[in-house]
């Protein structure tokens, strides 16, 4: 079998003006319009507002290529379209191929009878969605969500949800040739490769299914490979289009998530053969691993936690966006550094979640080879769907497409059905009512119709209905007895802080909290005069109901207001990192009854304040910095009591060993004094959290004053310093802090730090990776820091322009 990508030479037509202009595939109408110079970026102030017409017209791709004559001769040949963003018609020759209606499927045609020797023209018309919207609407009104700005009716077609808007993104409604385009042809194709695995001590055994095109071949051989040795193999007879083959793989090397030990992956090869001859060659790379959703009945009710080869994993890690509202300008190269960013920050899991798309391969590819566990969100979205036979339809053959891609996938923990459609009420009612699906439509959807299809196609993988859901108690999404919570108390619902750790809930997969991203990044798409908080730019690239006030209203609350905008945006980071950790602390505090975090969101899809902790340009913000600490795989943190002014010390480990060593704290007086200092033994069981220690600091504020003191706590393992924390009784907007007097000395592309003073929240400003950042320091002690990941956006320049500030500098300095 060969396959040849149909990438060249394509044109995009405006029907109605019939002009022509050159196109890219893998595309869309939005980018090709914008490197022809016939529009202005769509994020740059509010141009989206003057491009609405995009979305509302049709659009028609076009290109000639030539086919050899020997390539008509072949037993297999047909026309893959990998992805048509949506509502498109194909034609070759002239001649209609099909019509595509559900953007996330894969189409293909056979081409016998069009194809012809020499030149082809291959031509794709796109139809504006908005049409079949308004007509299904009027037969069915359904509702949807997703913030003020959505258009309405979204969930009627097939079309990734969020690219009608969102309430961290844009509404650029574009179309195109999303995916891949190739002509494949041959005497055999194997369109399909199915594996089992069945796990005993030291011993793997492989069910391998492949599945042909054309029934040609009479031999299938499966190979497996440890690098560049074959370690196992098999060769059977097909029984038809199928067969089955079956590898023992003794002693295998296991794959494990991040932290817990080497993500290994083999090389599976299924070969096709006719009279000893190659037909055709297809190659998955898998993991040996079982990965299983253990819901259990114990003292706190019903648990919710992952086991990978029967060791259970507490899951830190994020959500998952598009990474551009244009999905095929996502270049490798930014998979690469947002998935490895995770892993810098400790993370484990990326949920992917159901209002965008089934990622690239890249990005599966990616979370195999980091050890990163991925739930999958089916592509449903705060809103009620339809259950119509043509719209069911769509749905099934998207399921099979995607998860037969998919389900090889090391990484793959979990399926899950939608995204948040139990949790809010306005989608689902027990009888029909306008805007809604039923409830027992949604059952047929959610709890029979993709669970029943996932077992043909995928029966090892444990599927979710909801994120959230709670089994058994259809009214209450968010229990904390079992299943997985979207907590969003504080932020929606204006509760402090603190409100995190009154929650017991068994599993967090979403909580978040907003920050602007750095004021670099929104020069990019504003003038001077639109850098300001309630400018109408910044608030037109602000897309929650709440956004700015809310920010504005936490920020008097933890902090003095700063003097410019550019101090407000970072002090907008800060609060945000600030927030999410008192939530992913106090859950790893009180694991095994929770057993994972995932904050929303990791990543962003254009230049706004939104919920990311990696901009859009990649620059990790404070959250991404303060992960990589609360997400430690040895983590320390305290809880101060603001009436019994103690605070209790915890240590949470995620080791398989036992840890013991010593916690040392100290107080300091802000003038840069150390008040008094001692240290203490712990010691932990392999992945136990303890509180370790309390420390009464009654004595020390009664003398020095509630406002002038810090604290620190340190865990050291013999002698190496593996974590630490620093706390205080009173908000920072209170403490009395001075002029910490930061100096810097550059060594060998080293930053080297000190203070003179206690310095909180030191800030250097980077484009690229640092070691550490929004750190706090101490007197007398030495800060290295260091570059640990390069942006590939931006160049380096080295350490020495880095500008260094802290909270003092923020907040008290004009």
């Amino acid at each position: 079998m060969k396959e040849i990508f149909l990438h060249k030479d394509w044109e995009l037509i405006n029907p109605l003006t019939k002009e022509r202009i050159p196109a890219k595939v893998p595309g869309s109408v939005h980018t090709d319009l914008l490197a022809a110079g016939k529009i202005d970026d769509p994020f740059y102030r509010d141009n989206e507002n003057t491009l609405m017409h995009i979305g509302e017209q049709h659009w028609l791709y076009e290109t000639r290529f030539n086919a050899a004559p020997d390539i008509l001769k072949s037993r297999v040949l047909f026309l893959r379209m990998y992805g048509l963003d949506t509502l498109a018609e194909i034609r070759l020759n002239d001649q209609l191929l099909g019509k595509t209606r559900n953007m996330y499927c894969t189409v293909e045609y056979d081409v016998h009878t069009i194809l012809v020797a020499g030149e082809n023209r291959l031509s794709v018309l796109f139809q504006s969605t908005f049409p079949r919207i308004k007509k299904r609407q009027a037969e069915r009104r359904f509702a949807n969500g997703g913030g003020p700005l959505v258009i309405k009716g979204a969930s009627q077609i097939r079309k990734s949800p969020c690219n009608y808007g969102w309430d961290w993104g844009p509404r650029c409604v574009t179309c195109g040739i999303w995916q891949p385009v190739s002509l494949i042809y041959g005497e055999e194709f194997i369109s399909e490769i199915k594996v089992r695995q069945q796990h005993f001590k030291n011993l793997v055994l492989l069910q391998v299914t492949a599945g042909s095109k054309t029934g040609n071949a009479d031999l299938i051989k499966a190979a497996l490979f440890d690098g560049e040795k074959q370690i196992a193999e098999c060769t059977a007879l097909p029984a038809g289009k199928t067969a089955l083959l079956k590898l023992k793989i003794a002693n295998p090397k296991l794959w494990w998530p991040a932290g817990e030990g080497k993500a290994h992956l083999y090389r599976l090869e299924v070969s096709a053969f006719s009279a000893g001859k190659i037909l055709d060659l297809r190659t998955q790379r898998i993991g040996l691993r079982t990965i299983k959703l253990d819901q259990k009945k114990d003292k706190w009710g019903t648990s919710f936690v992952f086991t990978v080869n029967g060791k259970k994993i507490f899951c830190k890690g994020a959500d998952w966006i598009p990474a551009d509202v244009f999905y095929p300008r996502v270049e490798n190269s930014k998979y690469r550094f947002l998935l490895e960013s995770a892993i810098l920050a400790n993370m484990n899991m990326i949920r992917v979640w159901g209002g965008g798309i089934y990622e690239n391969d890249i990005f599966y590819n990616l979370c195999d080879e980091l050890g990163i566990m991925v739930w999958q969100d089916f592509m449903f979205a705060c809103a009620a769907y339809p259950s119509d036979r043509e719209y069911i339809s769509d749905i099934k053959q998207e399921i099979a497409d995607n998860v037969k891609r998919l389900r090889h996938h090391a990484s793959l923990a979990l399926w899950c059905g939608n995204n948040e459609i139990e949790m809010i009420k306005n989608f689902l009612s027990k009888k029909p009512e306008d805007g809604k699906m039923t409830e027992n439509e949604y059952k047929k959807l959610f709890h029979e119709m993709i669970p029943q299809t996932l077992k043909i196609y995928d029966d090892e993988t444990a599927y979710w209905p909801s994120s959230p859901h709670t089994p058994g108690d259809f009214g209450n999404a968010n229990s904390e007895l079992s299943g997985d919570a979207h907590l969003w108390a504080v932020w929606h619902g204006r509760q402090p802080f603190e409100w995190y750790r009154t929650t017991t809930h068994r599993f967090i997969s979403e909580f978040g909290f907003q920050s602007f991203p750095c004021v670099k990044t929104l020069k990019e798409i504003a003038l001077p005069e639109d850098l300001n908080f309630t400018s109408r730019i910044m608030e037109h690239h602000q897309r929650s109901r709440i956004g700015n006030e809310a920010i504005i209203n936490y920020m008097l609350e933890w902090f003095r207001l700063p003097s410019d905008f550019k101090k407000q945006t970072q002090l907008s980071m800060i609060l945000q990192g600030l927030a999410i950790a008192y939530g992913a602390e106090h859950w790893r505090r009180i694991k095994p009854r929770c057993m994972g975090t995932l904050f929303w969101q990791l990543n962003d899809c254009w230049q706004g304040a939104s919920w990311s902790s990696v901009d859009y340009r990649l620059r990790w913000k404070a959250l991404q910095y303060m992960a990589r600490r609360f997400f430690e795989p040895l983590a320390l943190s305290a809880v101060e009591n603001q009436q019994t002014l103690c605070a209790d010390i915890f240590l949470v480990s995620d080791w398989s060993k036992p840890a013991a060593g010593k916690i040392k704290w100290q107080a300091w007086h802000v003038n840069g004094k150390k008040i008094c200092q001692s240290e203490f033994n712990f010691h932990l069981s392999a992945g136990e959290s303890k509180k370790v220690g309390r420390l009464d600091c009654r004595e020390i504020l009664k003398k020095h004053g509630l406002y002038s003191v810090l604290f620190g706590a340190e865990c050291f393992i013999h002698g190496k310093k593996l974590s630490e924390t620093v706390f205080m009784f009173s908000r920072p907007k209170h403490i009395e802090i001075t002029d910490p007097e930061i100096t810097v000395k550059i060594k060998n592309d080293l930053l080297l730090l000190r203070a003179a003073r206690p310095a909180l929240f030191v800030t250097l400003e980077s484009d690229h990776v640092l070691s550490d950042n929004f750190f706090h320091m101490f007197p007398g002690r030495d800060y290295t820091i260091r570059m640990l990941k390069k942006n590939p956006g931006f160049p380096d320049r080295g350490m020495e322009k880095t500008q260094i500030t802290s909270l003092y500098e923020i907040c008290n300095v004009n």
